[in-house]
């Protein structure tokens, strides 16, 4: 289960998303603006934001940049009424983690969500299991009582 935030100023498509993410199990706050974007994110990391490029106050690349900057682990979508090649290619270069174009499929959002909950899953198991490996290095005793054995220890 992800902690979303959805930054869209169009209030049918922000309900929706937040319906279809919540029946999905997923926490989810909304905000109907760049700029209430930026303050809740500045309240707290969350795993993922889903964000419109074009908003009032603060667009969604200015949004991503900081979010980049301040919460690297947190992943980004992007999406747009406009489809604009060059500004996709950019987002992607700045670590947007998808940029889609509206309409979309939510299914297919739906299944962007799952993928980036089961890459945050395993690196969150990889960490624990390094954690643990590191920590149990320093108890490691060999056994045995041959001179070479007693040499090494």
């Amino acid at each position: 289960m992800l902690s979303i935030l959805v930054i869209e100023d169009e209030p049918e498509l922000r309900d929706s998303l937040q319906d279809h993410l919540e029946d999905a199990g997923h926490r989810v706050e909304t905000a109907n603006d760049g700029g209430a974007g930026a303050r809740r994110l500045e309240a707290g990391v969350v795993d993922l934001v889903i964000c419109d490029v074009r908003l009032p106050e603060i667009d969604g690349l200015t949004l991503l940049r900081r979010i980049r900057k301040d919460s690297p682990t947190t992943n980004v979508i992007l999406m747009t009424g406009y489809s604009e090649v060059s500004q996709a290619v950019a987002a992607l270069k700045e670590g947007a983690y998808d940029y889609l174009t509206k309409p979309f499929d939510v299914d297919e959002l739906l299944l962007q969500v799952q993928r980036i909950d089961e890459v945050r899953r395993l690196q969150s198991e990889l960490e624990n299991i390094r954690g643990e490996l590191s920590g149990s290095g320093a108890q490691t005793k060999l056994v045995g009582e041959s001179p070479k054995l007693r040499h090494i220890h």
